[in-house]
């Protein structure tokens, strides 16, 4: 069954692709976690790989983002426990990690881009923020510039863009400020990255008009944002984000 599954490539079923679909499904469904996940991670890169060089043409995409709800981010199925997401997020960032470059973009929109509604538990962004801050502790020269064009494609008013700087924030800032070095670094490894958290800092922490009230940054912050222009006293105006090297993809509607 395994054998079957690797020898398939999604970019090139045609017709009544339903019974291949659902005889997929019941053969990772056999697949223990986190087994099954890494599957179908194989199966986003044979995907990505299959059609980047056909631009703009990502035929049964519906099915791959479908197979990434379901076996990656468990989307409808009982909540990941603490390891098990440990275990997925190290997972996604070793995959991400190792996607060849022309394709890195395109897989990471096609598990994060993904518009999710509803009041419940977002397991994307929760998997987003810790990949993020992984990425930066490990100051991740693949999957940063990654993050600041996903951050510039959405703007500063997004509530994700803003969920995932807090987290920064709170965690080289505020639970673990001796590592505060590892986001100040993000400078040197995709400075339009640090454009655009510096002008999430601006957002997180402006000053209410009505009623007045200061959201005062916490102290390693300030000092970050100090070393960042004067390393750079044109940051703040930097808008041109890096193309991350991928081919020209644009997300596809969903």
């Amino acid at each position: 069954m395994v054998t079957v599954l690797r020898e398939e490539n999604i970019a090139n079923w045609q017709g009544n692709i339903t019974p291949k679909v659902n005889l997929m499904k019941s053969i990772i469904n056999r697949i223990e976690f986190p087994n099954s996940t890494i599957y179908i991670l194989e199966f986003v890169d044979k995907y990505f790989q299959s059609v980047q060089q056909h631009s703009g043409n990502f035929p049964n995409q519906n099915v791959v983002i479908q197979f990434i709800s379901e076996f990656v981010f468990m989307e409808g199925r009982q909540k990941l426990n603490p390891l098990q997401e440990f275990t997925l997020v190290d997972a996604v960032y070793k995959f991400i990690k190792n996607c060849s470059p022309k394709i890195r973009y395109p897989v990471f929109d096609s598990l994060f881009g993904k518009k999710t509604g509803g009041s419940g538990v977002d397991v994307r962004l929760e998997v987003l923020c810790k990949l993020s801050s992984l990425a930066v502790s490990m100051e991740s020269k693949q999957i940063l510039p990654l993050l600041g064009q996903w951050i510039q494609l959405r703007g500063t008013s997004c509530r994700k863009v803003k969920l995932v700087c807090r987290t920064l924030v709170q965690d080289f800032c505020v639970l673990y400020p001796h590592l505060s070095g590892s986001l100040e670094n993000c400078l040197n490894i995709h400075e339009p990255l640090s454009a655009g958290l510096l002008n999430l800092f601006t957002v997180l922490y402006s000053v209410n008009i009505e009623p007045p009230q200061f959201n005062l940054p916490p102290k390693p912050l300030i000092k970050l944002v100090l070393n960042w222009l004067t390393k750079n006293p044109n940051l703040t105006g930097n808008a041109a984000f890096g193309s991350s090297a991928t081919y020209r993809y644009t997300p596809p509607r969903r």
